[in-house]
């Protein structure tokens, strides 16, 4: 009995290995790829369970209640979309990051699991080999980013009130214009009528002119 005792207890402390569940003529055909699919064929050797045909999925290969939907550290895997759903969960409890989830998103949410110390199964390749360095760039980047949009958004909603206010005080300061006295235009004398009726001097002929008027003469 003392025997049966240790074997049971080996039991509960060692996990089983479960063995490679390969669908029939895996190895035999290129286009297969290497997932189980159940046999269905009426004279299927692996769904008959023939001798070396490979095993079959069965429930005795499950594994306990307790153990259920955890990885190989005992933590349980729960699926994170956002920030939010990341910080839901506790510390007995991984994240694996949804595969819809775009690249600058996975950047925020590992950044995020770092500050609560949170593991995530599935961190993008890219996230390993830019390092911390490089996120914390992207992330002040973004950052600033928003900061724009909302200092502009503040000055597009401020500009029509300000036009608005303006507009209110033009019309306060504006007083009605005061006519100016009508100034008399000063008596022209006949002595400065008759400066500028004055005809200019004639203009003095040029060289070539003279000349012309010469060969005209001589012919």
């Amino acid at each position: 009995m003392s025997d049966l005792k240790k074997l049971s207890e080996k039991e509960e402390t060692v996990p089983r290995k479960k063995p490679l569940f390969k669908r029939t003529d895996f190895g035999r055909k290129k286009g297969l790829k290497d997932v189980w699919r159940k046999p269905r064929g009426r004279h299927n050797k692996l769904r008959l369970g023939k001798f070396n045909k490979g095993p079959r999925v069965r429930i005795g290969y499950g594994r306990k209640s307790a153990e259920k939907y955890t990885n190989k550290d005992g933590m349980t895997e729960i699926l994170v979309h956002n920030i939010s759903d990341l910080e839901k969960l506790n510390k007995t409890e991984s994240a694996v990051i949804a595969g819809c989830v775009g690249l600058k998103k996975k950047y925020e949410i590992a950044k995020k699991a770092e500050e609560l110390k949170i593991k995530i199964e599935n961190i993008p390749t890219r996230v390993k080999k830019l390092g911390k360095k490089k996120l914390k760039e992207i992330a002040e980047k973004a950052k600033k980013e928003k900061k724009k949009k909302t200092e502009e958004k503040k000055a597009k909603e401020k500009k029509p009130a300000e036009k608005k206010d303006k507009d209110k005080s033009v019309e306060k300061k504006e007083k009605p214009v005061e006519e100016k006295p009508k100034t008399k235009k000063p008596v022209v004398t006949e002595d400065k009528k008759t400066a500028k009726k004055e005809k200019p001097a004639p203009k003095k002929e040029t060289k070539v002119v003279e000349k012309k008027k010469n060969l005209k003469e001589k012919k």
